[in-house]
């Protein structure tokens, strides 16, 4: 059986179906673009049932709720860790640009593996 704890997890999908992770996939990014123009990791694909079925979103790890722990964990060992980041993205094109601003030791996360478009997140 398959667990799911709202506190640890997010289920996200296209609500019709069609476009989605799948096997393979697990461990990999799901980025949100934010409103200060930054790519921001906010998941890590966990699991689903089959592959881009409508009405069956993915279960991601809510990467927010180890925050703490990813900080005290990664606290000093990267000196010049990344804290900002410029990018150049387009979900539609292999042209990608990034430049990488270093900084004091890490602050928060911000991951960009690769651009995700995402289209609606569920938090029920």
């Amino acid at each position: 059986p398959l667990l799911y704890n709202r506190q640890l997890q997010f289920c996200a999908g296209v609500s019709g179906g069609g476009k989605d992770t799948c096997q393979g996939d697990s461990g990999g990014p799901l980025m949100m673009f934010t409103t200060s123009n930054q790519w921001v990791l906010v998941g890590l694909t966990s699991y689903g049932i089959g592959c881009a079925r409508a009405a069956y979103p993915v279960v991601y790890t809510r990467v927010a709720y180890y925050q703490d722990w990813i900080r005290t964990t990664t606290s000093g060992v990267y000196t010049n860790a990344t804290s900002s980041v410029s990018a150049n993205i387009d979900p539609y094109s292999s042209n990608t640009s990034i430049k990488f601003f270093r900084s004091q030791p890490l602050t928060h996360l911000l991951f960009l593996f690769f651009p995700l478009l995402l289209i609606k997140i569920y938090l029920s």
